[in-house]
C-alpha cells in the first residue's frame, strides 16, 4: 500500500496482500510498521491464520494482543483493514512507543 509518515517525518509502511479464488477474496494480511531508530517494527496486523479473521496488536519483545473480528466477508475486511490503519496509525505507533520505553 505505500508509505506513511507525520508531519515530523516518522516512517511507516502498510503493506496489504490477499488472494482471490473465482473473483472472491479467500485471505488476507494486512500490515502496519513503523521505524525506531534504525530497526522496523510489526504495529498491527489483520489476517486469517489460525482458522479466523483477527487483529493482532503488537508489543516490544514479540508479544501481542489477539483480537477475534466479526465482519462478514474477506473483502469487507480487507477494506475495513486498511481504512483502520490509514485512519489510526499514529494511534497503534504511539502506543507501541510508550510500551517500548517502559
Amino acid at each position: 500500500m505505500g508509505q506513511i509518515s507525520d508531519d515530523r517525518g516518522h516512517p511507516g509502511e502498510m503493506h496489504s496482500a490477499f488472494t482471490g479464488v473465482n473473483f472472491t477474496v479467500v485471505d488476507i494480511v494486512v500490515q502496519y510498521e513503523a521505524k525506531f531508530g534504525e530497526e522496523w517494527h510489526p504495529i498491527v496486523r489483520y489476517d486469517c491464520s489460525h482458522g479466523f479473521l483477527h487483529r493482532d496488536v503488537m508489543f516490544f519483545g514479540n508479544k501481542k494482543e489477539k483480537h477475534p473480528l466479526d465482519i462478514p466477508d474477506f473483502k469487507t475486511a480487507l477494506l475495513y483493514a486498511e481504512q483502520d490503519i490509514k485512519d489510526r496509525w499514529k494511534w497503534y505507533r504511539d502506543r507501541y512507543r510508550r510500551r517500548l520505553r517502559k
